[in-house]
């Protein structure tokens, strides 16, 4: 089977002068695999006009992660294109990198990415579930170089009522879920769906202290040269937080940094009202209390990661919480639809939260190497999920990493 061109829906694209790894047919399905993101951009932004997706499926998001940490991590993109008469209806972007020993194909956008997914026309799911058995041995079969797993976690089960293709194979649930509200253009409809009064009661209570330091100010970063001053302040901030409870920091690192100064360089070119990267934070007394950084997609704000001044005399403010009061407010007053807060079970997110995105991870082996690893990595997948889950294991176990980090609090 030879496929001649792609039509997108703005021009029809040779596919040899796109240079694939292969062209193949799965079931009803033509089969493309790239290892050229530029060659397909057309693709994929045909594709993002016409599938449900979060900011982490955007093209430059997953480009800025693919040349600085992906990069960094030596990883080989893959890129799967799905075809029916000769047009696009789905992609998956994955790299291909070495673990010990296996050559294992995972989502592009690593750990940075909260939902992980692929581009899938809504139009197209059942033919595309029809396939979804058969791709992973396939695209194996066809590559120039040999695969032993497919690693692909997080993925939600469905996105803005569309069903995720991949549901229909083997799955596990992920040890995280992922929280958000439904906005109102009417704050106060938000703000009545869970302890509205404590809400405002302590909000009164957070401004009278910092009326008492001469006011406040919730900012929005609207440069590139603001957003990757903001980081700083946010690495400054976190580095403390981590240590006291023995995690590892995953953004203080030079490939990160990298990336997120990356998000904020491709800002310039998104959408009028999109962005991958912005920073909203309340300052204060000379400081920055507390920061939020996130990504605007599709009326949606979503949650990267927060941080708050480590200064004591600032404690009792709570300037986090109220970060999250005010920006809420102010999406809804956007007329934004979705505020995501990402994965995690935070006792904040729940006081806020009125959907919650369950995630599946699919892992598939391709070989006897493969089989093994699956194995494992489901069986710890299996035990940390159950650990979080347990009131009573899970305290102990961040008690455990304070006390090896030094820190008894």
């Amino acid at each position: 089977m030879t496929l001649s061109a792609i039509q997108t829906k703005s021009q029809k694209f040779d596919v040899l002068s796109m240079s694939p790894l292969a062209v193949f047919q799965c079931g009803t399905l033509e089969v493309m695999l790239s290892d050229d993101m530029d060659a397909i951009k057309p693709v994929w932004y045909d594709l993002l006009e016409e599938c449900s997706h979060t900011v982490y499926q955007h093209y430059l998001w997953q480009k800025a992660w693919l040349e600085t940490l992906g990069a960094a991590q030596n990883a080989k993109p893959l890129f799967i294109v799905g075809c029916l008469d000769s047009k696009p209806i789905f992609l998956i972007p994955l790299v291909v990198t070495q673990t010990n020993g296996l050559t294992i194909a995972k989502w592009m956008g690593g750990e940075h990415a909260n939902y992980r997914l692929g581009l899938y026309a809504p139009s197209q799911i059942d033919k595309i579930k029809e396939i979804m058995p058969d791709l992973a041995q396939a695209t194996s079969n066809n590559l120039p170089y040999g695969l032993d797993a497919f690693e692909l976690t997080q993925q939600p089960l469905f996105w803005d009522g569309n069903d995720n293709p991949m549901t229909v194979l083997p799955t596990t649930q992920s040890p995280l879920s992922g929280g958000a509200i439904t906005l109102d253009s009417d704050f106060n409809v938000v703000l009545e769906r869970g302890n509205a009064k404590r809400k405002r009661k302590i909000l009164r209570a957070q401004e009278r202290s910092l009326a008492e330091l001469g006011g406040y100010d919730l900012i929005r970063t609207q440069n590139e040269v603001e957003h990757n001053a903001l980081y700083g302040v946010f690495i400054a901030q976190k580095k403390q937080w981590f240590k006291e409870r023995g995690i590892k920091n995953k953004f203080g690192d030079e490939p990160t940094t990298a990336f997120f100064n990356r998000l904020a360089q491709y800002n310039s070119e998104m959408s009028e009202g999109e962005a991958l990267l912005e920073f909203d934070y309340i300052y204060a007394d000379g400081e920055h209390l507390s920061l939020l950084a996130g990504g605007i997609m599709d009326g949606q704000h979503f949650g990267y990661f927060t941080s708050m001044t480590n200064d004591p005399k600032y404690a009792s403010i709570s300037p986090g919480s109220l970060t999250f009061y005010k920006r809420i407010e102010e999406a809804c007053a956007e007329n934004m639809r979705r505020f995501d807060f990402g994965v995690g079970g935070e006792r904040y997110k729940k006081s806020w939260c009125d959907v919650t995105h369950a995630l599946i991870d699919v892992t598939i082996p391709v070989s006897a190497k493969g089989r093994l690893y699956v194995a494992s990595r489901q069986l710890k997948s299996n035990m940390k999920r159950l650990i979080k889950e347990n009131e009573t294991l899970w305290p102990l176990v961040k008690s455990a990493r304070r006390l090896i980090a030094g820190n008894s609090k």
